[in-house]
């Protein structure tokens, strides 16, 4: 925020990040093969520890939602819905990173 940035620009990097953990939790929940699907998803050998510690953090299904909330905060950034874009974009990123921290997406 403090660069300039608007939430429009930042959120297809972060919807893509988000569809790709998305599916890859999907296929770790499903006790198929997540190296494979890390290839498959061109993630980095460098990356792939990052990932793995994202799936274990969420169940796939959270994962999900967390796509259906950037695409919220999507109708939000381009005034579709009310409310701030910025705090919603926070509130989803600190829930992402501290999953103790559900209960800010219920606001």
């Amino acid at each position: 925020r403090a660069e300039g940035e608007q939430v429009p620009g930042l959120l297809p990097i972060l919807a893509m990040e988000l569809l790709k953990v998305a599916g890859l939790a999907r296929v770790a929940g499903s006790g198929g093969n997540l190296m494979n699907a890390m290839r498959d998803a061109r993630v980095w050998d460098s990356k792939q520890a990052l990932y793995r510690r994202a799936i274990e953090r969420h169940p796939a299904s959270r994962w999900e939602a967390f796509v259906a909330e950037a695409g919220r905060i999507d109708l939000i950034a381009k005034g579709r819905l009310g409310g701030d874009p910025w705090l919603a974009l926070e509130r989803l990123l600190t829930v992402i990173a501290e999953a103790r921290a559900r209960r800010l997406l219920a606001s």
